[in-house]
């Protein structure tokens, strides 16, 4: 109730996207997958009606790494090739790369995030919370879960950041997909 309330005290002001693409987040935690994918769209045209072009790319990259949790790997490969080709920067293409990395296009998930680790060399995200957990889901395809455990290690500090971008269940997620 209380998601629906801030989202319709959003509509039509410029924290519409950001209270849309919440309540969209909140709708994929209690399995309202129909529900979801709807207000996923919401967020993303409010965002380009509200003139922020990155944000589109960061929710186009979260709707793909959604599908991509879900299986769905036609629309997830989709919806992160249409976030790496909207204006976006680190959190899109961090995102797009654990959607391809979920879904088994191993290749694509790693050369985003070398390109990303090469241009932002001191990125703690991209470096210690990203590229890990990537490299992880890549050892993972390959059936080695020592590799993805031995991935994950430098991540332990950071097992309890949170922010917008990040999915902060990726680190306890791709280890207990290690360890089973």
């Amino acid at each position: 109730a209380a998601v629906q309330r801030e989202s319709v005290w959003g509509a039509g002001t410029d924290e519409e996207p950001f209270m849309l693409a919440s309540k969209a987040g909140s709708e994929d935690a209690l399995g309202k997958n129909k529900t979801s994918k709807d207000t996923w769209e919401q967020a993303f045209l409010s965002a380009n009606r509200h003139g922020l072009p990155e944000l589109t790319s960061v929710i186009k990259a979260r709707q793909a790494l959604r599908h991509a949790n879900m299986g769905y790997i036609d629309a997830a490969r989709q919806e992160a090739t249409t976030a790496l080709g909207l204006p976006g920067e680190r959190s899109t293409r961090s995102l797009a790369a654990l959607a391809f990395a979920q879904i088994g296009d191993s290749a694509k998930a790693q050369k985003l995030m070398d390109d990303l680790s090469r241009e932002f060399p001191s990125d703690t995200f991209v470096n210690l919370y990203f590229r890990p957990v990537v490299q992880a889901l890549n050892a993972l395809q390959r059936n080695s879960p020592a590799d993805a455990i031995a991935a994950l290690e430098p991540t332990r500090k950071y097992e309890s950041i949170t922010g917008p971008d990040i999915p902060v269940y990726w680190f306890a997620y791709v280890r207990g997909q290690a360890f089973l």
